[in-house]
């Protein structure tokens, strides 16, 4: 994936989600920390889009925590953070079909 095509809040979103799952002790980045990143961003437009879709990001950021709490935790020196398979795919660009 080349980060240099991405904007610079997704840039920031993915870095985020990478130290939250290194903080708390996860293997891979999942879909779900990318998405706590960018519900945390500030002047972000994923939570005013998901609050004129009727979604509360609080409560959303709160079952995130909840999921993420449940995730299995990696301790020691050879402890690193990769993007999980879902990860990729969901963060993939993709291609329009041709016509």
């Amino acid at each position: 994936m080349r980060l240099d095509k991405l904007t610079v809040k997704a840039q920031d979103a993915l870095q985020a989600a990478q130290s939250l799952s290194s903080e708390r002790g996860h293997q891979a980045v999942e879909p779900e920390h990318l998405l706590h990143a960018l519900l945390a961003q500030k002047d972000g437009v994923v939570a005013p889009i998901l609050g004129k879709l009727g979604v509360r990001a609080e409560s959303l950021a709160s079952q995130l925590d909840a999921a993420l709490e449940k995730m299995p935790q990696v301790r020691g020196a050879a402890a690193s953070t990769w993007a999980s398979g879902c990860a990729r795919r969901s963060s993939a660009p993709r291609s329009r079909p041709s016509r």
